[in-house]
Formats: structure tokens, sequence, C-alpha cells
């Protein structure tokens, strides 16, 4: 039948860890994107912007507090603020 107490719990714990590393996800990899996003629409930069979001950037992920279009506008960069 099913263990109980910490042995079981921790069984369940280390399959479903398992599931998440085999399944390729790379939660990293898109903090990175979305950091590089946020710099790209503060500095201005519509090819990066682009690209980014091409890749997969979350354009409503907060870096340091600020989302990627708070930066842009704060910024005056029109153009990515409409993209």
């Amino acid at each position: 039948m099913f263990q109980k107490g910490l042995a079981g719990k921790t069984g369940v714990i280390l399959g479903l860890f398992l599931v998440i590393l085999m399944s390729g996800a790379s939660f990293a990899g898109d903090i990175d994107k979305n950091q590089a996003l946020g710099e790209a629409c503060e500095k201005g930069d519509l090819a990066d912007v682009k690209s980014l979001l091409g890749q997969g950037a979350d354009a409503n992920a907060e870096t340091n507090g600020w989302t990627a279009l708070m930066l842009a506008s704060g910024e005056g960069h029109t153009e990515i603020v409409k993209l």
C-alpha cells in the first residue's frame, strides 16, 4: 500500500522533480531571457526586443520589480511600448 510519513512524501517530491528535470524545462534560461528583455526595453533596442519575444521571453515577468513595458515606457521608447 502507500507509504506514510516523511519517506512517502520524499518519494513523491523526488518523483515530481525527476519528471520536471526530464521534461527539459529550463527555468534559468527563461529568467535570463526575461532579464535580457528588460535590459533591451530599457536601452530601446527594438531588434533585440523582437528577437527575445520570439524566443519566448515573458513581457509580463518582473525583474527587480519592473516589467519590460514599465522599463520601455519609463525611457520613452514608444515603438517598443506599442509592440
